[in-house]
């Protein structure tokens, strides 16, 4: 195959999965407006004035929100400038290169090499960069996490999506204190108690027709059913950390229901965004090494098959 088609191919795929990807990128448009230096500024005021009471537990939240704001404005940046150098540099690459195919233009071919060289190049570097980021975020960070500075005190939240097990339970009756126990409570790790981005897609995060059975055992099984708590009343850390009476011996698990399919929907925009920019980022290798080709071969007087 010519070179030249190759070298087409290549950049029209990659702008029509750009084009994919900008229809479902789930970055936040508030993000591009998080003022970071706060927490810059917060952790230099509590290390230098901070009661000392606070002052350790203000340091650590102050510099853990300084770097979440930070890779999400990083992340909605670079989404934002990888997504229109694919599209920008892929649709001028494809538009020059099926220009050379037809037959016009030849004797600019080897230019058109160099910019598919440089495109595939800047291309890779910022999609590689921003894949990173997008997938770090994806896999490490609670959904919904949150920092918040307040005058001189700083609080975290975790969100207010549980983590489940595969069943969809939340916590477990404990015959020895008398209580539910929270499974995945752990005293020195409150993360470990909510859910991260890449769980949204499993099924106990979404809607569960069980939950619209009044005699099923996951509904009657509902936190705000066998415990103090009401429905509004989501179970926290606190609650974990003394354990949660039972109102009713009638269970010895507490189910969480989630009545929508939001989260699966923003999993699978966030999952496909980063499968088709992993391509890209292959496809702009390919576009470097076409551009190349298309250079030399050029610079040589011929096109080479």
């Amino acid at each position: 195959m010519n070179n030249t088609l190759i070298f087409f191919c290549i950049a029209s795929c990659l702008l029509a999965f750009s084009i994919i990807v900008v229809n479902t990128s789930i970055s936040d448009s508030d993000w591009k407006d998080l003022n970071c230096k706060r927490y810059s500024d917060f952790h230099d005021y509590t290390k230098e004035k901070g009661a000392a009471a606070t002052k350790d537990e203000y340091l650590k939240l102050s510099k853990e929100g300084r770097n979440l704001c930070n890779r999400r404005k990083a992340m909605y940046g670079l989404g934002i400038s990888s997504i229109v150098c694919d599209i920008v540099l892929g649709f001028f690459c494809a538009f020059l290169s099926f220009l050379h195919y037809l037959g016009v233009g030849k004797v600019y071919e080897k230019v058109t090499g160099i910019i598919g060289l440089a495109s595939g190049i800047i291309c890779f570097i910022l999609t590689l960069v921003y894949v990173i980021y997008s997938g770090y975020i994806f896999t490490n960070d609670n959904v919904g996490m949150e920092f918040t500075i307040s005058g001189f005190t700083i609080t975290k939240d975790y969100g207010d999506t549980l983590k489940l097990d595969k069943d969809g339970v939340f916590a477990k009756y404990d015959s020895d204190s008398g209580k539910f126990q929270c499974v995945y409570y752990d005293k020195d790790d409150e993360s470990k108690l909510y859910a991260k981005n890449n769980d949204l897609g499993k099924k106990r995060y979404n809607y569960n027709k069980d939950s619209i059975d009044s005699n099923s055992k996951f509904s009657k099984c509902r936190y705000d059913k066998v415990t103090s708590l009401t429905e509004s009343d989501n179970p926290t850390y606190s609650n974990c950390k003394d354990g949660i009476a039972r109102s009713t011996s009638d269970c010895d698990v507490i189910y969480i229901h989630h009545s929508g399919t939001s989260n699966k929907y923003i999993y699978d925009r966030w999952i496909t965004s980063i499968i088709f920019d992993t391509l890209n980022i292959a496809l702009s290798i390919g576009l470097a090494i076409f551009g190349f080709l298309l250079f030399k071969g050029s610079s040589d007087g011929h096109t080479p098959l």
